[in-house]
This record gives structure tokens, sequence and C-alpha cells, in this order.
């Protein structure tokens, strides 16, 4: 049985590592290459051209400075980074550019154009949500074990607390779903208005109010869920994990489905439209006529195939 166990949460975290190379390792074959974001090829300046995934990218000298730059004002990091040597690739068609395939094998770079009509960061969502993924599998993964070997042990196996041991053993735990707002919103549909200074007010236009505001405190349940019920109930569960594990498992469980949903949407909004998907550079080295180098680049978005496989993934998860 305990075997069973790991080799479950093993393939737990194997389907999560797998969905966070497929999220966060992007490279050219993920992009539309048929149909180019910028116009021309730009180039820059050797090294001038930040790239994903690259140690130079977190540990240079400069790194913030121009991270805060070109997120600021896209235009005049390009204007100042330009190449200013004379190279072949410079003012070339995307479409008709020549890129050497050896260097489409290498790291994709930040969408950098010189007309700064598209927003720069439209590259950062869907690592993001590779990220979480991971983390959501790595605390899934744990917590499905502890929880399992917990259950399958003689000394542990009464020790698994369910939510009616919660309420009694944690008194905090009422406090947060206080503050979740889920019991204020309920009196209101439910006509039982709320309590103030022990009187119950709005019992007559409580539903109408819960109604009207039920988007506003939807916001605020997925917000406060994320930022106060999630990282107050891990760190209680780094001191009890095995009391907590059973709760801990349905918080999970119930995040991730939050998480599905929102890249369900998301992913939704990027099939819609083909100016909405993730934008990224391809870049290449060109020697320049004086005998330097230049990075140029042309920016690609996402391909439709790609985006419906993250709609799959954020389906699957919900």
């Amino acid at each position: 049985s305990r075997v069973k166990v790991l080799i479950q949460s093993a393939a737990t975290a194997a389907l999560g590592l797998a969905v966070y190379d497929f999220m966060a390792n992007l490279d050219a074959g993920y992009l539309d290459l048929s149909a180019p974001v910028s116009t021309t090829v730009l180039c820059l300046e050797k090294d001038a051209w930040p790239m994903r995934h690259s140690s130079a990218s977190w540990f240079g000298g400069n790194t913030w400075t121009d991270w805060y730059e070109y997120r600021e004002n896209m235009v005049l990091y390009v204007d100042k980074r330009r190449c200013m040597g004379n190279t072949s690739q410079s003012g070339v068609l995307c479409a008709k550019a020549d890129v050497p395939l050896n260097e489409l094998e290498g790291s994709l770079g930040v969408p950098l154009l010189d007309h700064g009509k598209w927003p720069v960061g439209r590259n950062d969502a869907v690592e993001m949500y590779g990220y979480l993924f991971l983390a959501f599998s790595f605390i899934m993964w744990l917590v499905v074990l502890v929880h399992d070997l917990a259950l399958l042990s003689a000394r542990y196996h009464n020790g698994v607390y369910d939510f009616a041991a919660i309420r009694k053993k944690f008194p905090c735990s009422r406090l947060l779903y206080t503050l979740w707002g889920f019991r204020f919103f309920k009196r209101l549909l439910i006509g039982r208005g709320i309590l103030c200074c022990r009187r119950r007010c709005f019992q007559r236009v409580g539903r109408f109010w819960g109604i009207l505001l039920a988007p506003v405190f939807l916001a605020w349940f997925v917000v406060a869920y994320n930022i106060l019920i999630m990282p107050v109930a891990a760190i209680f569960y780094i001191f009890y994990p095995v009391r907590l594990s059973r709760v801990m498992l349905f918080l999970t469980c119930l995040a991730m489905a939050i998480f599905g949903v929102i890249l369900s949407v998301h992913a939704c909004i990027w099939m819609s439209s083909a100016e909405r998907r993730q934008t990224y550079a391809i870049n290449w080295a060109s020697p320049t006529l004086e005998g330097g180098e230049c990075i140029c680049g042309c920016v690609y978005a996402l391909k439709g195939s790609i985006c419906t496989n993250l709609l799959i993934i954020g389906v699957g998860v919900a």
C-alpha cells in the first residue's frame, strides 16, 4: 500500500513538471511564424536584447535598470540601443528574414518593437501560470503523500482532522472564515441580514444588495482565498502536517480549481483574437560590415493550437 501511495504521488509530481515544462520552456515551435507582429527586423547592440531564461537576465550589472526602462518606455529603450553598424538584416521584412536554424534552439527574447504599438510584458502570463502550476503540483504531491501515509499508519490514522475537528482545535479558523466574507454574503442572500451592534440590519433589502454586489463578493472571495486563507493554512500546515493534511488537500484542490478557471478564461481570450495573445521575440546574431556584431530579432505571437492546449489544461485542472 505504501508503495502504491509513493507511485501515485510520484505520478502527480511528474504530471505537474510536464505541464510546467510546457508552459515555461517556450521555444520557436510555439510561435505563429507565418504572421509576424513586427513588420521589419529590428537590430540592437550586442547583448542589448533581454532574453528569457538567461543567467545574465538576472545577475547582470544593469539588469534591473534595463528591465524597468524597457517596460517604462520601450521606444526610448530601443532608440538608445540600436545597432550602429551596417548589417544586412536591419530593415528586412520579418517574413523574408534569413534566420540561422541553430539560433531557433535558443531562448526566446522579450518582445521589443520600435513603434510601441503593442504593450511590453505580453510574454509573462503563460510563464507565470507555469510557475503557479508547479507550486500547486508540489503542494498537492506533498499533501497527498502525507495524508495517505498517515491513513495507512496505525499510529497517525486517527490524527487526521476533518473540518469539525479543525473548528474545535483551531479557533482561528472561524476568524479566517469570517474574514473571507462568505457568511456575510450568505446571510444577505437568504434575507437574514447582517449583525450590527447585536441587531440584524438589511433584512428586507439584503437579498437585493447581495445580488447587486455578487461580482464584488466573488472577486473578494478569489483574492482573499489566495492571499489570506491559503498562506495562513500553509503556515499552520508546516507545524501540523498530519492533522491538517485533509483540510490542506481540500484547500489546495479548491485553489487549483480557481487557477484552472482563470487560465481557461484567459486562454479563451487569446483564442478569440490573435492580437491579444502572448508575444515573444526570435533573436539571432548578425555581423556588421565593420566587423562587429549586433543582435536582430522579430516578434511573433503564440499559435492558436498552443492557446487551445492551454484551454484544455485549464479545463482539466478546474
